[in-house]
């Protein structure tokens, strides 16, 4: 059975936490390394219930995209996630920006998952060329507008998607994708002559900004990361075969449309 601390190890050859952004919390968030890992529970966000999960399931390894710790925590309270961890003995290490920005991360899942060929990052990071935020590159033939949301809601599972300005005969080529909140990055999505560009958390004034200048389709910030998931749990199969990883579930976003 291996440690805590082989699982991380397994997951920082892909997601080193040097490839984090300075603001990010990647890693550690709370509980033991040096333990024998029971079973390893993954997620997009640690809730009550993936805890819940987690213990009912024998998994004493949490890993999640998302941190557990983002802000300074001034207490713990036994109401609060990371008492509610400790107390069950639950490890928690998230890999975030650790994995958006390494190389086929996030970005890449995405693209994988509406058929576009990547050509290369969307914004490098400056020690490391080949890996930082986003990605752009070809679909295998241009489609048009109405095709490309069609393709976009069938990927990703989706009723509904907020676009910019719609013409459903424009065509579309070349598309930036960007996993989470992606907005910052639509004037580079631009500068690589993207026509259209994927992501979440797209804001008002990002709309009135570009519509003119490129296709903005906003698939929410939880839908662009799901397939965190999945990539976190290929890393733990590959080098451990025979070891229970399991995808909370079911997983889903926490934002509610009525």
């Amino acid at each position: 059975m291996p440690e805590i601390a082989d699982i991380i190890a397994a997951i920082e050859q892909t997601a080193p936490l040097s490839l984090q952004e300075q603001w990010d919390n990647c890693g550690l968030q709370v509980g033991r390394v040096n333990v024998p890992c029971t079973g390893v529970m993954v997620c997009v966000d640690v809730t009550d219930r993936v805890i819940d999960a987690a213990v009912s399931s024998g998994c004493n390894l949490i890993v999640s995209h998302h941190p557990l710790i983002f802000r300074p925590v001034r207490q713990v309270g036994a109401d609060s996630l990371l008492y509610k961890a400790i107390v069950a003995g639950v490890t928690v290490y998230s890999a975030h920006t650790s994995l958006d920005n390494a190389p086929h991360g996030v970005s890449h899942a995405m693209a994988r998952q509406i058929g576009v060929d990547v050509e290369r990052v969307l914004a490098p990071l400056a020690a490391h060329p080949d890996c930082g935020t986003g990605v752009v590159g070809l679909l295998s033939q241009p489609i048009t507008q109405a095709e490309f949301v069609d393709r976009l809601k069938q990927a990703f599972a989706l009723d509904f998607i907020r676009c910019s300005a719609f013409c459903p005969d424009r065509m579309i080529s070349r598309v930036a994708l960007v996993g989470g909140a992606g907005g910052s990055f639509i004037s580079d999505a631009v500068k690589a002559g993207a026509d259209a560009i994927v992501t979440g958390d797209i804001r008002h004034h990002d709309f009135v900004d570009h519509e003119h200048e490129i296709f903005m389709a906003d698939i929410t910030h939880f839908d662009s990361e799901k397939y965190a998931k999945e990539m976190i749990l290929q890393i733990i199969s590959e080098k451990f075969p025979n070891f229970a990883a399991l995808i909370a579930g079911p997983d889903t976003n926490p934002i509610n449309y009525l």
